[in-house]
């Protein structure tokens, strides 16, 4: 179906279905590595490896091209794996299984990879068309963007001669972002602090939330599994059963809105019977649940709680203080939006997401996301955090720190891509900036003088195992990107 419905002699769907077979999660990229160097030595391309893994493939200018001034081209090999509950998909060695369904191109049972597949695809697709006409091209090829962006932070720009970069790692097609937020990783944790309790074994899920990516989605006011766990625990907390966490495990991705989580609490036998036995118990725990779906009906429409009852046993648990004080920490931590830009309409300035939260016989902790266009009111975020944590005797970690890429006035390689796309499209794109991580703000920092553009198709629900990507957005896009070379290529 794949190569009947979609390929039709466009090699970046080509690339992109090779690709796609190729396991190449965050820190688990070295076959994609190879995948790339084996297809510069087939191609005679000169290629160069830095020591954290980027790779940067080198293609001598068009023989038509007027221009010696190479143009970047730039995405991420890696992406962000969730998969369905009943995917038996194994991420470590397991690629991506394609379908398609009329426009859209998805996995099944796990996320797409499209976010940054489609960057690779493009790159690889061009540098294999010996038709196309461009200037020298240095197609760069980052590892680990989606834990920190920790190749581009690392990354050796003595490889690199151009000032002038085409990012592919926007997922909005008619948007052309010129500048993006800055973000860092904060995480809040305490040590363990546990005892042997004798009590009602109560296990919960929280399943089948929208999800989503931090930056894209965070203004939408969908349901953070993570929070939503943090919430249930504190309406039992308020309602005197004092309930003691024996685990909870949430959420897979600090730049991912948690779809799902499992908790296991002890609820002592004393204090369950003084508030009316299980009964009343399992009616209090009934209308909490009932609560949060409601709350979030429309954005969440296919939560589902579910309580198990495992009867009584004596179960090592966090005391009934620590219980409280990591629970009563995140309830109190904000999350989502924080502020609006003054200067872009209905664009999050600033916000965080509660991504990863784990409660083992080790420590307790939250890990968020922290993003914004202002690194000033992000460091005063991340202050505000610590206060917090502090009051609740947890201890924070910061790490991951990158900056904002700023807004250029003059930009050549912005009105380019501007102009490109009104030509192919016959209409205006927009152009705005992200609420969300682009590799420009680090590269930019890292040579002052680099001219950023970020362009890419429509791809929805990105991070998620519903993430899909509109093959006709696919196309035009690269012909958008192929129309932008062309006119650099005609620059003397």
């Amino acid at each position: 179906m794949l190569e009947t419905e979609y390929l039709k002699g466009e090699s970046y769907f080509r690339f992109f279905k090779e690709i796609s077979s190729i396991p190449r999660g965050s820190g688990n990229t070295e076959q994609i590595q190879k995948y790339l160097i084996n297809f510069a030595e087939r191609k005679n391309l000169n290629y160069a490896c830095d020591e954290i893994g980027n790779i940067v493939i080198y293609k001598d200018k068009s023989a038509d091209s007027k221009s010696n001034a190479p143009v970047i081209l730039q995405g991420h090999m890696d992406m962000v794996v969730v998969k369905t509950k009943d995917s038996d998909t194994n991420p470590e060695v397991d690629g991506v299984t394609l379908s398609v369904d009329g426009d859209w191109i998805k996995a099944k049972g796990t996320s797409l990879g499209a976010d940054d597949g489609i960057a690779v695809s493009y790159m690889l697709s061009i540098l294999d068309n010996d038709k196309l006409s461009h200037p020298p091209i240095e197609a760069l090829f980052t590892v680990d963007e989606e834990t920190g962006m920790l190749g581009a932070k690392d990354l050796d720009m003595s490889l690199l001669r151009g000032k002038r970069l085409i990012n592919m790692d926007s997922e909005e097609d008619g948007i052309v972002y010129v500048s993006c937020a800055g973000g860092i990783d904060v995480k809040a944790a305490a040590e363990s602090e546990m005892e042997h309790v004798k009590g009602d074994i109560i296990s919960f899920t929280v399943s089948g939330l929208t999800g989503g990516h931090s930056g894209m989605e965070i203004d939408k006011g969908r349901a953070n599994a993570a929070i939503i766990t943090a919430k249930i625990i504190n309406d039992i907390i308020d309602a005197d059963f004092k309930p003691h966490i024996i685990s909870i495990h949430s959420g897979e991705q600090d730049n991912a809105i948690a779809t799902d989580g499992n908790t296991s609490l002890i609820i002592p036998e004393s204090i369950k019977d003084s508030l009316g036995g299980v009964d009343s118990l399992k009616e209090k725990l009934l209308s909490i649940a009932d609560k949060y779906i409601l709350q979030y009906e429309e954005t969440d429409p296919d939560m589902q709680i579910s309580f198990n009852y495992g009867g009584v046993h004596v179960k090592r648990a966090y005391t009934v203080q620590a219980t409280a004080r990591f629970i009563h920490c995140i309830c109190e931590l904000p999350n989502g939006v924080i502020s609006i830009s003054e200067q872009l309409e209905n664009l999050p300035e600033t916000s965080l997401n509660l991504g990863i939260m784990r409660v083992n016989e080790t420590s307790a902790s939250a890990s968020y996301l922290v993003r914004s266009n202002s690194d000033e009111k992000k460091k005063n975020l991340v202050a505000d955090m610590k206060k917090i944590a502090k009051k609740h005797h947890l201890k924070t970690y910061l790490y991951n720190d990158y900056q904002a890429w700023e807004y250029r006035e003059e930009s050549e390689i912005r009105d380019i891509i501007v102009d490109s796309y009104e030509e192919i499209t016959g209409t205006k794109p927009l152009v705005k900036s992200i609420h969300a991580g682009l590799e420009c703000g680090i590269l930019t920092a890292k040579r002052h003088s680099l001219d950023c553009v970020s362009i890419g198709p429509e791809i929805l629900d990105v991070h998620t195992y519903n993430e899909k990507m509109s093959i006709l957005s696919a196309k035009k896009n690269y012909k958008v990107i192929t129309k932008a070379l062309e006119k650099l290529a005609e620059k003397e």
